[in-house]
Protein backbone atom coordinates (compact mmCIF):
# COMPACT_ATOMS: atom_id res chain seq x y z
CA UNK A 1 0.00 0.00 0.00
CA UNK A 2 1.17 3.55 -1.30
CA UNK A 3 2.38 5.85 2.12
CA UNK A 4 -0.58 8.11 3.66
CA UNK A 5 -2.95 5.68 2.00
CA UNK A 6 -5.16 4.94 5.00
CA UNK A 7 -7.18 1.60 5.61
CA UNK A 8 -11.02 2.01 4.91
CA UNK A 9 -14.22 0.22 4.93
CA UNK A 10 -16.05 -0.32 1.91
CA UNK A 11 -19.49 1.65 3.87
CA UNK A 12 -17.13 4.73 4.66
CA UNK A 13 -16.30 4.99 1.11
CA UNK A 14 -19.29 3.73 -0.43
CA UNK A 15 -22.69 3.83 -0.31
CA UNK A 16 -23.98 0.27 -0.01
CA UNK A 17 -27.94 -0.37 -1.14
CA UNK A 18 -30.00 -3.47 -1.12
CA UNK A 19 -33.75 -3.85 -2.13
CA UNK A 20 -36.60 -5.97 -1.30
CA UNK A 21 -39.53 -8.08 -2.65
CA UNK A 22 -43.45 -6.75 -2.61
CA UNK A 23 -45.76 -8.42 -1.25
CA UNK A 24 -46.63 -11.26 -4.05
CA UNK A 25 -50.34 -11.77 -2.30
CA UNK A 26 -50.59 -8.06 -3.20
CA UNK A 27 -50.97 -7.91 -7.55
CA UNK A 28 -51.21 -4.64 -7.24
CA UNK A 29 -47.80 -4.18 -6.53
CA UNK A 30 -46.73 -6.02 -10.16
CA UNK A 31 -49.72 -6.50 -12.19
CA UNK A 32 -48.92 -3.09 -14.91
CA UNK A 33 -45.69 -1.87 -13.23
CA UNK A 34 -43.39 -0.27 -14.95
CA UNK A 35 -40.59 0.41 -12.64
CA UNK A 36 -37.39 -2.15 -13.78
CA UNK A 37 -37.02 -4.46 -10.85
CA UNK A 38 -33.86 -6.83 -10.78
CA UNK A 39 -33.26 -10.21 -9.39
CA UNK A 40 -30.11 -12.00 -9.24
CA UNK A 41 -30.60 -13.88 -12.63
CA UNK A 42 -30.13 -10.60 -13.91
CA UNK A 43 -26.49 -9.80 -12.91
CA UNK A 44 -25.40 -12.09 -15.71
CA UNK A 45 -25.56 -9.81 -18.41
CA UNK A 46 -22.42 -7.83 -17.05
CA UNK A 47 -24.01 -4.32 -17.72
CA UNK A 48 -27.70 -3.80 -17.20
CA UNK A 49 -29.64 -1.85 -19.17
CA UNK A 50 -32.77 -3.32 -18.82
CA UNK A 51 -34.73 -6.46 -17.24
CA UNK A 52 -37.62 -8.92 -17.49
CA UNK A 53 -39.19 -8.06 -14.15
CA UNK A 54 -41.02 -4.66 -13.22
CA UNK A 55 -43.07 -3.75 -10.02
CA UNK A 56 -45.84 -0.83 -9.61
CA UNK A 57 -45.16 2.44 -7.66
CA UNK A 58 -47.29 1.14 -4.89
CA UNK A 59 -45.03 -2.10 -4.65
CA UNK A 60 -41.97 0.01 -4.45
CA UNK A 61 -43.91 2.35 -1.57
CA UNK A 62 -44.59 -0.59 0.32
CA UNK A 63 -41.36 -2.80 0.25
CA UNK A 64 -37.93 -2.30 1.09
CA UNK A 65 -37.42 -2.30 -3.04
CA UNK A 66 -35.49 1.22 -3.72
CA UNK A 67 -34.22 3.34 -6.79
CA UNK A 68 -30.49 2.60 -6.85
CA UNK A 69 -28.02 4.29 -8.40
CA UNK A 70 -27.41 4.52 -12.34
CA UNK A 71 -23.59 2.96 -12.64
CA UNK A 72 -23.40 1.60 -9.74
CA UNK A 73 -21.76 -1.95 -9.27
CA UNK A 74 -24.32 -4.96 -8.55
CA UNK A 75 -22.95 -8.02 -6.59
CA UNK A 76 -25.25 -10.81 -6.24
CA UNK A 77 -25.82 -11.68 -2.60
CA UNK A 78 -27.04 -15.25 -3.27
CA UNK A 79 -28.71 -17.66 -6.34
CA UNK A 80 -27.72 -21.07 -7.78
CA UNK A 81 -24.42 -22.26 -9.11
CA UNK A 82 -22.36 -19.34 -10.53
CA UNK A 83 -24.70 -16.34 -9.63
CA UNK A 84 -23.54 -15.40 -5.90
CA UNK A 85 -20.60 -13.46 -6.01
CA UNK A 86 -21.47 -12.20 -9.92
CA UNK A 87 -20.85 -8.31 -10.76
CA UNK A 88 -22.58 -5.92 -12.95
CA UNK A 89 -22.44 -2.73 -13.73
CA UNK A 90 -26.00 -0.76 -13.87
CA UNK A 91 -26.66 1.32 -16.47
CA UNK A 92 -30.43 2.25 -16.19
CA UNK A 93 -32.85 3.58 -13.72
CA UNK A 94 -33.86 0.61 -11.72
CA UNK A 95 -35.07 -1.22 -8.03
CA UNK A 96 -33.56 -4.60 -6.98
CA UNK A 97 -35.03 -7.23 -4.91
CA UNK A 98 -32.97 -8.25 -1.41
CA UNK A 99 -30.41 -10.74 -3.77
CA UNK A 100 -28.65 -7.79 -5.13
CA UNK A 101 -26.26 -5.13 -3.34
CA UNK A 102 -25.76 -1.60 -5.30
CA UNK A 103 -21.89 -0.57 -4.17
CA UNK A 104 -21.55 3.29 -5.18
CA UNK A 105 -18.74 5.69 -4.51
Amino acid sequence: MKQGWEVKKLGEVCDLMTGGTPSRSKPEYFLGGTIKWLVSGDIHKGEIFDCEGRITTEGVSNSNAKYLPINSVLIALNGQGKTRGTVAMLRTIATCNQSLVSIFP
